[in-house]
């Protein structure tokens, strides 16, 4: 979707702002300040791959050393978004900050031809979904 209203600009980012309070404290992220931006245009949001057809919904930074993160938004992807998923995109990209340290453990990303990028998207994914069950078994009394 491009060409948001401002009201449903204003939503989208509601929105955003809502389910990330919900989760930046749970996470861990309480010491960092995070900042979260808006992208009206939608532009640049391409998957990595060109031909996959995905577009991103929101793309995660950190400085790690310093306790700081960034979090930009496709604000007309959100806005097309599901609650369920933009919470799942959301939790991804806060797990991209959690690790960004391990960032500096691959020296010269280059020469591995992209891999740890590769590695780095399955482990976020991979604690993403671990968050979700989690939160799911504690709304049904699983957890103890």
């Amino acid at each position: 979707m491009t060409g948001l209203s401002d009201a449903e600009y204003d939503e989208a980012v509601a929105r955003v702002q809502l389910i990330e309070e919900r989760w930046h404290h749970a996470l861990g992220l309480g010491w960092w300040r995070v900042t979260l931006t808006y992208d009206r245009s939608g532009e640049g949001f391409h998957d990595e791959h060109p031909d996959s057809g995905f577009t991103t919904l929101a793309k995660a930074k950190g400085r790690w050393m310093y306790g700081l993160g960034e979090i930009t938004f496709n604000i007309p992807a959100c806005a097309d978004t599901s609650d369920e998923e933009l919470e799942r995109v959301i939790v991804h990209e806060i797990c991209h900050i959690l690790i960004a340290e391990l960032r500096s453990c691959f020296e010269d990303k280059k020469a591995r031809g992209g891999q740890w990028w590769e590695h780095e998207e399955h482990v976020v994914t991979a604690l993403t979904s671990a968050f979700m069950w989690v939160r799911d078994g504690a709304a049904k009394g699983e957890m103890s």
